[in-house]
């Protein structure tokens, strides 16, 4: 089950500050600060700084599906490789309601962006087993089981497997207040969940699961389908 989410939605309100020069990180270095940078995505980077330092064609405009009928015009980096990530710039405000060429013209000349807001890195549901080799200092990835959060988090929390928009995303929990300050997190789970484990979904509070309620043989099936990782004050 895939899910999208908007990093505009996320960076409106992180509340944290960016603060690591542009030209200071290398870059083949994957780490991940929310509200510093990410890899190479530093503050005062640029679409076109960008393209000086990564390898011919793995910089690309495009539009990326957010959900709800809703693209946004964002860059590509590292396009073609496993750790293919979706930058948002400040500069780019624009949103478009379908994905058609006139629109994809549109995203692609408009001028250089600049002022990242946000990184999104999505799994490649084609390729299940590949590996991404983004993570934030304390060891959130992509792939990675609800046991494995758990353990990050330090105690279980609640997500939602409900069969719309909002299924996977991580409910509120202690954990998550500083485990994933600034960083949006959604689950990827088995499309007969609802059904599977209904005894223990609340449904009334947004088809809430707590982690601990996945039993051993299933939680190798509820990974982490998508970051989304405020790089805005």
């Amino acid at each position: 089950m895939v899910r999208s989410s908007s990093i505009a939605a996320l960076t409106c309100c992180a509340g944290l500050f960016l603060a690591v020069p542009a030209t200071a990180q290398p870059v083949n270095d994957f780490t991940i600060e929310p509200g510093k940078r990410a890899g190479p995505v530093t503050r005062g980077m640029t679409e076109a700084r960008l393209k000086t330092l990564l390898p011919r064609g793995q910089v690309k405009r495009v539009l990326r599906d957010v959900g709800e009928g809703n693209y946004e015009c964002v860059t590509e980096i590292f396009s073609g490789t496993g750790n293919a990530a979706f930058v948002s710039w400040g500069t780019f405000t624009k949103n478009y309601e379908e994905e058609t060429p006139k629109t994809i013209r549109d995203c692609q000349n408009r001028p250089s962006p600049s002022k990242p807001q946000g990184i999104a890195l999505e799994k490649n549901p084609d390729k299940p087993d590949s590996a991404s080799a983004w993570r934030t200092k304390n060891g959130i990835r992509l792939g990675m089981t609800v046991r494995e959060l758990e353990a990050v988090m330090g105690e279980p929390f609640d997500f939602s497997v409900c069969p719309c928009d909002v299924g996977g995303f991580i409910l509120n929990t202690g954990g998550e207040k500083k485990a994933l300050s600034g960083i949006s997190v959604l689950i990827d789970f088995p499309a007969d969940t609802e059904a599977t484990l209904k005894a223990v979904i609340r449904v009334e509070d947004d088809y809430a699961l707590k982690s601990s309620d996945v039993p051993e043989a299933m939680a190798k099936n509820f990974v982490v389908r998508q970051l989304v990782v405020s790089l805005t004050d």
